[in-house]
């Protein structure tokens, strides 16, 4: 799972972010009535459309509503300026959402037209029009919480946005006394097709490839880089020009010089926690995780309350697998804001890592408890729990996760690994064709497929899918190793013991399995000195599971090792 740190704003940049949440939300709570309206009108009349023409009317007339309604949310919206830094990325997502649900408004009343006239509406693009605005709500939803955390704002379980419209009153504005231009019915042309059901079975082996959760956060979404309008300066450069100017170009993901002028706002106060956040911030962009967390230490000693200082060092102490320093860090931030569900995934994901899976699983319930929505922890629990082995469990994690966003490659990904356990094998290569189809240069779901491939042994494709694993990532000793263990099946050892060569070459002990299969080609292609070698380096490396094999690997350097008599 990839973590990003957040960057942290001034004074003057949380008023300016103040004053646009104020305006953003007369423009959601506009939005929330009228979508209230609609659903009014469609409880009331829908059921008898079709019967009563008084019916048909109101309906008709309440959908052209609505799309006229989104329209003006889009336009109002989209004047809203200025938009902070810490705000865009917020803006950018709820513009998506308004124009998702824009382009379903007229659908919806195409179709509502369409049975209006008596014929039948075809359903299929505007039920998938309305999942795609749902998915974009969830989205909104997910970032208008950390947006308002970043705030200092009061964020609770649940449906934030909405819990805000309800404590927001919009009486006082232009938006309340806005009225649609009167209905005209206008039916549009409904291409009519027949889509055919999908069979959706995905099917699959141990030594699987599992990937960690990807959280909701991208490093754009958390810049802040002091807001649009500038004002003029007068005489030289003081700590919070150099300091805009950092964010500025972190923002443009100039780090290197992003770092230069935090540190020249820092030599003229090095009392400024944001500067030394949003250093730390850069130097993880770029790397450079110790200097980071020397950063985030100067941080918590100026504000040791401030949660979210003590996630970014979680954050760069993970990239370092610092698991146990990790999670106390996330500890910390989780005692100051025990709603944060991405401190909760942070720590889970370190707990995991640890092999402390029961502590990550009450991490991920702990999230989800505050954000049902949130597709990290769901993908972070089915982690935890395949890793506990408990892949049931897991798949059902894995598959809330999809329906929430099915394009996520690593879900796929980390489904088809857990089906492949449960010897779910057609269902784990339909899971990993989906993963390939988002990101076909992900080596995870290449391997997985190939291991599947081979538990129903079709070892030609399934060296073909090892290949393409390699391709991408030529230093994934299991890829090596299982290929070998195909081209064995096929009775190709001398190209076997290649790839079983190349595996422990990278790694020596992580494999005890590569060293034993090597020894047994080996033998069998009569290289006897390489195969006591290889039996030896296996009884090296065994674990305690591995006991019955080391039994076996003495006893063949026992009979390897006696000399032949020679016939004389």
């Amino acid at each position: 799972m990839k973590l990003f740190a957040k960057l942290r704003m001034t004074d003057a940049e949380q008023k300016k972010c103040l004053d646009y949440h104020n305006e953003e939300l007369q423009v959601a709570a506009f939005f929330d009535r009228e979508h209230s309206l609609l659903n009014r009108t469609l409880d009331a009349y829908w059921q008898t459309m079709t019967e009563s023409a008084l019916a048909a009317g109101e309906v008709c007339r309440a959908c052209d509503r609505f799309r006229q309604a989104v329209r003006e949310a889009v336009h109002r919206h989209e004047a809203i300026r200025p938009i902070p830094a810490a705000a865009r990325s917020l803006h950018r997502i709820e513009s998506s959402y308004f124009l998702r649900v824009s382009t379903w408004a007229e659908a919806n009343l195409d179709i509502a037209e369409t049975l209006a006239s008596g014929r039948p509406p075809f359903y299929v693009r505007c039920d998938r029009l309305k999942s795609e605005a749902e998915c974009a709500r969830r989205k909104t939803q997910q970032r208008y919480r950390s947006f308002r955390r970043r705030l200092g704002l009061t964020v609770h379980p649940g449906e934030a946005l909405e819990d805000a419209l309800r404590e927001h009153d919009f009486a006082d504005t232009d938006l309340a006394d806005w009225q649609p231009e009167p209905y005209t019915p206008h039916t549009s042309e409904v291409e009519h097709r027949i889509i055919q059901p999908k069979k959706d079975g995905p099917k699959g082996t141990v030594d699987i490839m599992t990937h960690n959760p990807t959280p909701g956060t991208d490093p754009d979404m958390n810049l802040n880089t002091g807001g649009g309008d500038k004002p003029a300066r007068t005489g030289p450069p003081d700590a919070a020009y150099w300091y805009n100017e950092g964010c500025d170009l972190a923002a443009l993901a100039r780090h290197e010089e992003a770092v230069s002028c935090y540190d020249r706002a820092l030599e003229i106060d090095p009392r400024e926690a944001s500067a030394w956040c949003n250093k730390g911030v850069s130097l993880a962009a770029l790397g450079r995780h110790e200097e980071a967390i020397a950063c985030y230490d100067q941080a918590v000693e100026i504000d040791p309350r401030d949660a979210m200082l003590w996630s970014n060092k979680g954050v760069n102490l993970a990239a370092l697998d610092r698991h146990q320093e990790a999670v106390a860090c996330f500890h910390q931030a989780t005692e100051m804001d025990p709603c944060d569900e991405m401190a909760w995934c942070g720590k889970g994901i370190n707990l995991t890592a640890l092999g402390r899976c029961p502590e990550a699983i009450a991490c991920w319930n702990r999230a989800l408890a505050i954000d049902a929505q949130c597709i990290a922890a769901w993908c972070g629990k089915g982690v935890s729990l395949a890793t506990a082995s408990r892949h049931e469990e897991a798949v059902a994690c894995f598959q809330e996760a999809l329906k929430i966003d099915a394009g996520i490659a690593p879900v796929w990904a980390n489904l088809g690994s857990s089906l492949t356990t449960l010897e779910r094998h057609e269902e784990a290569i339909d899971c990993c064709d989906k993963a390939l189809a988002i990101d076909p240069r992900d080596e995870a779901p290449w391997y997985n497929k190939g291991i599947a491939l081979a538990a129903l042994r079709r070892h030609e494709e399934a060296i073909a899918c090892f290949d393409q694993a390699l391709h991408i990532d030529v230093r994934l000793a299991a890829a090596w190793s299982k290929k070998g263990n195909s081209l064995s099946l096929l009775h190709r050892p001398e190209e076997a013991i290649g790839c079983y060569a190349r595996a422990v070459r990278i790694a020596p002990r992580d494999d005890a399995a590569a060293w034993y299969n090597k020894a047994l080609r080996e033998q069998e292609c009569g290289r006897t000195e390489e195969a006591v070698r290889s039996y030896q380096e296996f009884i090296e490396v065994a674990t305690p599971r591995h006991a019955d094999l080391v039994a076996t690997a003495r006893r063949k350097i026992e009979e390897l090792s006696v000399p032949v008599a020679s016939d004389s």
